[in-house]
């Protein structure tokens, strides 16, 4: 079994949007996975690995709503939940 956590690495430039990648762990190994989902600090909710909807601009909602699906659709594959919110556990 492997375990997909989402988590999302803050650009080093203040001001910049930072990435989001998938962690993937396999037999105590990490593998990283990279997205081009790119957001803001403040719109990343870390304990709850999910994101943040708080721009009052319409076209900044729909972007972020449009990543939220997105993620989704990536990590969902039918399998339960595991405790820690959205990281699933892969048959390998």
């Amino acid at each position: 079994m492997a375990t997909v956590k989402i988590k999302f690495r803050p650009s080093s430039v203040d001001g910049r949007e930072g990435t989001v990648y998938y962690q993937v762990i396999h037999g105590r190994v990490a593998r990283q996975i990279n997205t081009s989902y790119k957001l803001f600090p403040a719109e990343w909710d870390k304990r709850h690995s999910r994101i943040v909807i708080i721009s009052p601009d319409k076209d900044r909602q729909q972007y972020l709503l449009s990543l939220d699906k997105k993620i989704t659709e990536d990590i969902d594959i039918g399998l339960p939940e595991t405790r820690s919110g959205r990281d699933r556990a892969l048959p390998i």
